[in-house]
């Protein structure tokens, strides 16, 4: 921010991360949560991925993974 002189001493917190795609290769960006369950598709069952779109919803998305995990 130009004007604010901020030093490293002023910076308290640093949060880093990747932006989901919604294709291998492009930067259209996805725009919504995925969970995806592998024994469904033929992998192993029990073994859940998920794809969160927002900072902010992480804890919720994180919640509803675990309740499904918890059905194995």
């Amino acid at each position: 921010v130009p004007g604010l002189a901020a030093t490293p001493d002023h910076i308290l917190n640093v949060s880093a991360g990747l932006l989901p795609a919604r294709a291998p290769d492009t930067v259209d960006l996805a725009n919504r949560d995925v969970i995806h369950d592998h024994g469904r598709h033929g992998g192993p069952s029990g073994l859940l991925s998920l794809v969160g779109v927002k900072y902010t919803t992480a804890g919720r998305l994180t919640r509803q993974v675990l309740k499904r995990a918890q059905r194995f």
